[in-house]
């Protein structure tokens, strides 16, 4: 699971990383599988704030399980 982890850690990395103001300006590629969300193009902007967000949420609440089980709370 944290090679898994540590993979994807780095391809968002990359993607941050080769982003100008252009690219974070566009739109995505639909993508043609079935799935969520439906396809289409999204504001490059948006997904990114969306990955950063739920990576930032993650955190707390690791944070937040660690101190409790550590009796820190």
């Amino acid at each position: 699971m944290l090679a898994l982890r540590a993979d994807r850690m780095a391809t968002v990395r990359g993607a941050i990383a080769g982003l100008t103001d252009a690219t974070l300006a566009g739109m995505t590629e639909p993508v043609t599988e079935p799935g969520y969300p439906e396809p289409g193009s999204y504001p490059v902007r948006r997904c990114l704030q969306a990955i950063l967000t739920e990576e930032w949420e993650h955190r707390l609440y690791a944070e937040r399980d660690l101190d409790a089980l550590a009796g820190t709370a």
